[in-house]
């Protein structure tokens, strides 16, 4: 508490004394001038020095005012006091000024897929789910994440994480079409990795994607036969290789041949092999055996060339081999 004495102007005033916790207090007779202070809060008290009278007291607040009491004295004049208080001040309750608003009103955010308005008030208002997706602070996107569609007839889509289609390969032809995002054949065809098929007629697809009929035809999803060398006297032993059918004849004069798997003409490897029965090949070389009495197992290279004896056998019928050994039965 600050206790100041307050003189008057002129005489013929009445004089007081001003007890205060805060601010400026002026104090005026009637014949003081006016004059103005800037209060900060609190309360101040007016006692009049000359003989009796009354005890007025002013309180100030925190917001710019003007409060003006009056003090009469037994034969003395009118007093007044003026207080202001202090704009934007504390309070004397000591609180603190409004909080920072928590957004800028009109902003707006995503939470999860749904959309928030900053409200006026600085406060997010209620969530928006957006059709699609919420992106960059806003809804957005043409389309839901992992949905499936078709640009064409034969590009399918995938929607992305951004709400955005994105072009995945063509569907391969001849003819698979885009249905619902995915390539799919009309029936009966079915998805072959090569394209469309029709298990029951296609030779490349003959019963299942990939069996190849070798230039033969597909019926019913079953390759048919086909021939690969005509007329032929008295075929007898067959074997295969990656690229070739090889066959004997057996007569007196028989002969050792093979012609293209998928075809052609016929070409003799080894001639003058009596009775040739039994044949096999292997990566290097072509065996076959001849059913005479004195036989024998043979060798030669796969086009024929170098025949040899592997061994002498009475009338030899069918042989087999494998990595090391030849085999035949008699």
């Amino acid at each position: 508490m600050v206790e100041r004495p307050v003189q008057a102007a002129r005489g013929g005033a009445s004089v007081g004394r001003s007890k205060q916790g805060r601010g400026l207090i002026l104090l005026a007779g009637a014949a003081i001038a006016p004059a103005l202070f800037l209060a900060c809060g609190g309360s101040s008290t007016i006692e009049p020095v000359g003989g009796g009278g009354t005890t007025s007291t002013t309180s100030t607040t925190s917001t710019l005012s003007t409060t003006t009491s009056t003090a009469t004295g037994s034969g003395g004049s009118t007093g007044t006091t003026t207080s202001a208080g202090g704009a934007g001040g504390a309070s004397d309750d000591g609180g603190a000024p409004d909080a920072a608003p928590g957004c800028s009103p009109g902003a707006t955010r995503c939470t999860a897929n749904q959309q928030e308005t900053c409200e006026d008030g600085g406060v997010w208002g209620i969530a928006v789910a957006c059709p699609f997706v919420c992106s960059g602070d806003a809804c957005g996107g043409v389309c839901s994440p992992g949905a499936k569609g078709c640009k064409t007839a034969s590009v399918p889509q995938v929607c992305g994480a951004s709400g955005q289609w994105d072009d995945q390969p063509a569907c391969s032809q001849p003819s698979p079409d885009c249905g619902g995002g995915d390539c799919s054949c009309d029936s009966p065809h079915v998805a072959c990795p090569s394209g469309c098929a029709d298990l029951q007629t296609d030779a490349h697809h003959c019963g299942a994607c990939g069996h190849d009929c070798q230039s033969g035809a597909c019926l019913a999803g079953a390759c048919q036969p086909v021939t690969v060398a005509k007329p032929e006297a008295s075929p007898a032993g067959l074997a295969l290789d990656a690229s070739y059918v090889y066959w004997t004849t057996f007569s007196a004069t028989g002969q050792v041949k093979r012609a293209p798997r998928a075809g052609g003409p016929a070409e003799v490897l080894v001639d003058g092999q009596p009775y040739a029965s039994g044949v096999a090949v292997d990566g290097t070389s072509v065996y076959w055996a001849t059913n005479a009495y004195p036989g024998a197992v043979m060798k030669a290279g796969l086009d024929g060339s170098n025949p040899t004896v592997l061994a002498t056998q009475d009338h030899p019928l069918y042989l087999a081999t494998d990595a090391d050994t030849v085999y035949w039965t008699t």
